[in-house]
């Protein structure tokens, strides 16, 4: 039994339209992905850059806990110094 043309056209709308919905997606699905690798190395250059950035503070508070141990061990020998002397 032949289609109608209108049963015809219905058809092939909704073969379409289901195409279409498949197409749009594949679409979103690639676009997620895409977002998250954007996010991942947004996180990756910026917690690189946080280093970098705290690096020379880091530095700098290594270089005091140096200098404090050193007058911390300065005094405690100058202390034996004057006990023994």
């Amino acid at each position: 039994m032949p289609l109608s043309n209108a049963r015809s056209l219905r058809l092939a709308l909704v073969a379409l339209t289901i195409a279409l919905a498949a197409v749009a997606i594949g679409g979103m699905v690639s676009l997620d992905s895409s977002r998250q690798t954007y996010e991942h190395a947004l996180v990756r250059i910026y917690s690189e850059a946080t280093a970098d950035a705290n690096l020379p503070a880091q530095i700098q508070r290594r270089q005091q806990r140096l200098e404090a141990a050193a007058a911390t061990q300065a005094y405690s020998d100058s202390r034996e110094a004057i006990v023994l002397a």
